[in-house]
Formats: C-alpha cells, sequence, structure tokens
C-alpha cells in the first residue's frame, strides 16, 4: 500500500501514478517537546521556521514586514532556518532590519520556548505537502497565520487555530 501525509498529497499521487488507494497518516507531534506554557507572549512578536526555500515564500513575509512596520514598529519576527544573501539584503533594502532576526537552524527542543513566547507563527508557503509547523505552534497554543492553500485547510480552521491569507498578498499578510 501507499501512505502520505496529507490529503491533498494522496490526490496528487493518485493523480501522478494512477493509484488506485492511498491511506492518508497525518504527521505527528512530539508532545514531550511541544505543549502550551504559562508564559505569557510578547505582544508583537511573531515566529517564521522553515527552510527558507523558494516554496516557503520568505520574501513576501518579508515585504509584509515592511508594511506592518510602518503602523507597528514595535513588531518583531523571528525567522528560523538558513538565510541566504538575497533575503539579507532584501532585509536592508526594505529597512526591516529591526523587525527581523536570523536565528537559523537549531534543535526542536530550543525553537519551543521560541514558540512559547510568540503571538503567532507564520507560515506563508507557495506549496506543502504538509506543514509540520503547523502543529507543533498549535501544540504549544500559538496560533497560526497561513497562505490559503489546500493542504492547509486540514489542519487549520480559520478562526480557531489559525486564519488564513490569500497568496501572493502581503498587504493583506501584513
Amino acid at each position: 500500500g501507499y501512505s502520505a501525509v496529507s490529503k491533498y498529497l494522496a490526490e496528487a499521487m493518485q493523480n501522478i501514478f494512477s493509484l488506485k488507494e492511498v491511506m492518508v497518516i497525518p504527521n505527528v507531534v512530539d508532545s514531550t517537546v511541544f505543549y502550551p506554557s504559562l508564559v505569557k507572549p510578547d505582544n508583537f512578536r511573531f515566529i517564521h521556521i522553515s527552510t527558507l526555500k523558494f516554496q516557503k515564500n520568505v520574501e513576501q513575509i518579508l515585504e509584509a514586514t515592511a508594511i506592518l512596520k510602518k503602523k507597528l514598529p514595535a513588531f518583531s519576527l523571528l525567522i528560523f532556518g538558513e538565510p541566504t544573501n538575497e533575503l539579507r539584503v532584501l532585509t536592508h533594502i526594505l529597512n526591516i532590519q529591526d523587525q527581523i532576526e536570523f536565528r537559523g537552524t537549531c534543535p526542536q527542543e530550543e525553537l519551543r520556548p521560541h514558540i512559547q513566547k510568540s503571538k503567532a507563527l507564520i507560515l506563508y508557503s507557495r506549496f506543502e505537502t504538509f506543514g509540520c509547523v503547523i502543529i507543533e505552534a498549535n501544540a504549544c497554543g500559538k496560533p497560526v497565520i497561513v497562505s490559503d492553500i489546500p493542504v492547509f485547510r486540514e489542519n487549520v480552521k480559520n478562526g480557531i487555530n489559525g486564519i488564513f491569507v490569500p497568496l501572493n498578498d502581503p498587504a493583506k499578510l501584513a
């Protein structure tokens, strides 16, 4: 048999490979690593965790940050992942180096307190097969701000554990 982590991926596999059945086995969260905290979050601190590749659409997150900076200068965004030189340069071009903090990669245990101290996680992907950081943030009691792509609708309920933002609209993301 065949399996996939989301209904969206299962349907894609069926279409591409002409498979009759693909079982959906969602990713799970290690609840010994990701769990809620009584620590009060920073009011205007958000977090993004990803590979920072094209798929993750970080450029538009940075554009949204520049828009939001005009209304809310105290806003900050922690970004976990290895930034390219292009992302670092874009941060300076947009004049948001005071709002953005690139943190590189780290073990999940080190991510947890950063998620817990954040107001929400932002994942504005162009495409995904699941989005593990969404369920990890939710396990920490944090809502998510995500692009409105089909796969995210499997785990995010708008207004309950997150909100959807139309893709390719940095102003709406802001």
